[in-house]
């Protein structure tokens, strides 16, 4: 019981720093140009500190303002010792030469 308790308060501590990554983006960067998604164990009660890493989806049709921000991100999680996994979702509907 214990250990279900702690788990949870370290998952609503990493919540909150995501929290702060994001007020941090915010600022540096437009919001209205990018969407992220945080997926995986990170911000639940399964993550495993030291073998568990965070998986972040940056959709952005801008690969300029991919990389900056992926950069961001990277660097954001190695400085907290996290391992990271950065995607781009990027969605492209070209309908030239469709009928």
């Amino acid at each position: 019981m214990k250990t279900m308790v702690k788990a949870r308060e370290q998952a609503m501590k990493r919540l909150y720093g995501l929290l702060e990554l994001q007020k941090d983006l915010e600022q540096r960067f437009d919001p209205n140009q990018y969407n992220i998604f945080v997926f995986g164990s990170y911000i639940t009660v399964n993550y495993i500190e030291g073998v568990s890493d965070i998986d972040v989806a940056v959709y952005t049709e801008d690969f300029d303002l991919y990389k900056k921000i992926s950069l961001y991100i990277e660097e954001y999680f190695e400085k907290r010792q996290v391992k990271s996994d950065i995607f781009r979702i990027f969605i492209s509907c070209d309908t030239a030469g469709w009928p």
